[in-house]
C-alpha cells in the first residue's frame, strides 16, 4: 500500500471513471447536439464538470465500498479489501495511520478478512480521518463541477452532482 499515492489513486478516478465515463459522453452528447455551433465555452463547461463529478463519483464509490450496505450497493462490502484494492480511504489512512495501524491494514487488504478484521479496517479509516477527508473531498468536487456549469441553464446537472455525494448505493 506505501508505494501508491493519493494522487495516483485520484489520477486513476480521472482517467477511468470522470473521464472516459461521465466527462467524454456528456460533452460528446453536446457536439451532437442542434446547439453545438454555439461556441460559448458550453461544451469546455461539461467537460470540466464531468470530469469533476466523475471523480467525486468514484471517492463516493470507494466509500461505499467499506461503509455502504450491502443491501443498497448490491456488492459485499468486503470485496474490495478481499480484491486488494488501493481505493482512496484506504491509501489515505493508510498514509495517516499509526506504524501499528499500517501493519494491520497490509496484513488484511488483499485477504479473506473477518468481521472482525474488517471492522477493524473501518475503524482505522475513521480514526485517521481518511473518512472524512474523502466525503469532503468528493463534496468540494461536486461544488467545483457545480461552478464549472453555473452558466449552462440546467436543474438535472445540479441535481445529478448533489446525488453523487448523496448516494448510498
Amino acid at each position: 500500500m506505501s508505494e501508491v499515492e493519493v494522487e495516483d489513486v485520484l489520477r486513476l478516478h480521472r482517467l477511468k471513471t470522470a473521464s472516459y465515463t461521465v466527462a467524454g459522453p456528456l460533452r460528446m452528447g453536446f457536439l451532437l447536439s442542434p446547439k453545438a455551433n454555439e461556441s460559448d465555452g458550453t461544451a469546455e463547461s461539461l467537460r470540466d464538470y464531468g470530469r469533476e463529478i466523475g471523480t467525486a463519483f468514484q471517492v463516493k464509490d470507494d466509500l461505499l465500498g467499506l461503509f455502504g450496505e450491502e443491501e443498497e450497493t448490491g456488492k459485499p462490502v468486503t470485496s474490495d479489501i478481499e480484491e486488494g484494492k488501493r481505493t482512496l480511504p484506504l491509501i489515505m489512512a493508510h498514509r495517516r495511520g499509526t506504524e501499528s495501524q499500517r501493519k494491520k491494514m497490509e496484513s488484511i487488504v488483499g485477504s479473506n478478512p473477518s468481521e472482525e478484521e474488517f471492522e477493524g479496517i473501518k475503524k482505522i479509516v475513521e480514526e485517521t480521518g481518511a473518512r472524512r477527508k474523502c466525503e469532503e473531498m468528493a463534496r468540494e468536487m461536486v461544488e467545483e463541477g457545480k461552478r464549472a456549469v453555473e452558466s449552462v441553464e440546467s436543474d438535472f446537472l445540479t441535481d445529478l452532482a448533489d446525488f453523487i455525494v448523496e448516494r448510498s448505493y
